[in-house]
């Protein structure tokens, strides 16, 4: 067998091998918060928003939302903005899975800010029922940016010294049920039965490495660069310079008001590492 047919047959029984893994039950679904961190950074011009997804296979069933919301603590100005991810429908095809966005509103602003973040997921019972019951309460981080403090830097976020305090939610998915209303509206056909305890959270168990935290970097640049009104016009790539970052991402629309509470939409952001 030549060397080429050798490496498509090692492909495909990789690709075999995952796709005929089954998720155990009961297992456990973690979500953790990567970015941004209790720490102080410098304003920069795309503040990334990083979540991230472990055991992802059996995170479909639990047809995810998370909602955040980003305000500055102890001010006049009001500066207020928010968004949300949809996961319904989400192809989880890597493990962790990583979420990302990013906000271009921070990049000439000082201050103590609070990052609140909570996540629904649906709980089913015996008629399949979908709708979202459980409700992970508030959830928030605080962080400081000020001129001449450290760039983000994702790595160190989830370094050994730093990820133990990472923010998070656990899921004890204990089954599945098959879904009573048609597929089609929410992307799955299977619905998680949660259970109380929520397990011992690992977030250590996310470490980013650089070239992930480069793809991250280069998604989020790709994003900002896209659409009739890009938030970054110089630095941008080339098409064909995207094209090996590894990345799936519908590119997100992004708008805020200042002085109410700013709606930042962001189209889900997922890099697939």
């Amino acid at each position: 067998m030549s060397p080429p047919l050798l490496t498509l047959f090692a492909y495909f029984l990789a690709y075999a091998g995952m796709s005929a893994t089954q998720t155990t039950y009961p297992t456990t679904v973690e979500l953790d918060l990567v970015f941004p961190r209790d720490n102080t950074y410098a304003p920069t011009e795309l503040m990334p928003l990083v979540f991230a997804v472990q055991n992802s296979q059996a995170a479909s069933s639990l047809g995810l939302t998370i909602d955040w919301q980003i305000g500055r603590i102890g001010s006049a100005d009001n500066l207020s903005f928010s968004g949300f991810w949809d996961l319904t429908s989400t192809n989880y095809s890597s493990d962790p899975y990583y979420i990302f966005t990013y906000t271009p509103l921070l990049n000439e602003t000082e201050g103590d800010f609070k990052m609140l973040w909570y996540v629904y997921a649906a709980n089913c019972s015996s008629s399949g029922s979908t709708d979202p019951s459980f409700w992970s309460g508030n959830k928030y981080v605080t962080f400081t940016l000020q001129n001449g403090a450290q760039q983000p830097d994702l790595v160190a976020a989830t370094g050994p010294e730093t990820c133990a305090t990472m923010p998070n939610q656990t899921f004890n998915v204990v089954e599945t049920l098959p879904q009573q209303i048609d597929p089609g509206e929410s992307g799955r056909n299977s619905c998680a039965v949660l259970a109380e305890p929520s397990p011992t959270a690992n977030p250590c168990a996310v470490p980013l490495g650089t070239a992930q935290a480069s793809s991250i970097s280069a998604g989020i640049t790709a994003s900002a660069c896209a659409g009739s009104h890009p938030d970054l016009t110089t630095g941008c790539p080339q098409p064909s310079q995207t094209s090996n970052a590894n990345l799936d991402m519908p590119v997100g629309f992004m708008w805020a008001v200042f002085g109410l509470l700013g709606l930042v939409h962001a189209g889900v952001a997922l890099c697939v590492l």
